[in-house]
């Protein structure tokens, strides 16, 4: 399994098995009803359906880096936690596309840039920036594209939620630039990673976040 035997190449060390399993994408409703969950309970009970069973009309899809824990128990799906991203989907979605989603009601999908457990089921900080890269760089990059170009049709948002990670360039620049590329004539949206969102009202804003500014090479000095 090519998953495997990148985390294996890699010399990280996982905190239990090595989750070989894909996570879907996923339909999970329409934006309408966003916003007005307040327990978290009512996250596990959104409707959840392959991302190309979509009904019909413009949908939002919602982008993140990779699956965590949560999401492979029982049946796999994205942003299952319910304290954690999935809850914040749920309370602030709305809020954080603002009023580029007011003139229809979208239906929401949420899409994985690597389907695999790249945090090998630690905390994210410890592995998971590595293995995305090693991913990314041997098959994500292209299995992301063909999947997104997959899903959406003419008229879909499309919203890059994913960390920024410490890598250079940062995961979510990464991701970012492939889906410009495989989807040129898109309506993107750059909004923070949902799991930020608790922490820090302004980062529920609907505003795009920043590109980091490439570093240009020093000038020689003259001497």
């Amino acid at each position: 399994m090519k998953f495997a035997e990148i985390v294996s190449r890699s010399g990280r060390i996982p905190c239990g098995p090595i989750e070989s399993r894909a996570c879907p994408d996923q339909y999970v409703g329409y934006l309408s009803a966003f916003g007005r969950m307040h327990q978290a309970s009512e996250w596990h009970s959104v409707q959840r359906e392959p991302a190309l069973s979509r009904p019909e009309g413009p949908a939002l899809i919602v982008v993140l880096e990779s699956p965590h824990i949560e999401e492979f128990e029982g049946d796999l799906g994205p942003a299952k936690n319910p304290s954690g991203t999935g809850f914040a989907l749920a309370c602030w979605l709305r809020t954080v596309v603002g009023h580029e989603a007011d003139d229809k009601d979208y239906s929401v999908i949420l899409v994985n840039a690597v389907q695999y457990q790249c945090s090998l089921g630690c905390a994210p900080k410890a592995h998971r920036d590595e293995i995305f890269m090693a991913v990314w760089q041997d098959y994500g990059e292209i299995d992301f594209k063909e999947r997104l170009t997959a899903i959406h049709r003419k008229g879909d948002i499309v919203l890059c939620c994913c960390t920024a990670g410490k890598t250079k360039p940062p995961l979510r620049e990464l991701v970012l630039d492939a889906i410009n590329d495989a989807l040129n004539e898109a309506k993107v949206l750059r909004r923070r990673h949902p799991a930020s969102w608790a922490r820090n009202r302004n980062y529920r804003e609907a505003a795009d976040w920043e590109r980091s500014k490439k570093r240009l090479p020093k000038k020689p000095i003259c001497t």
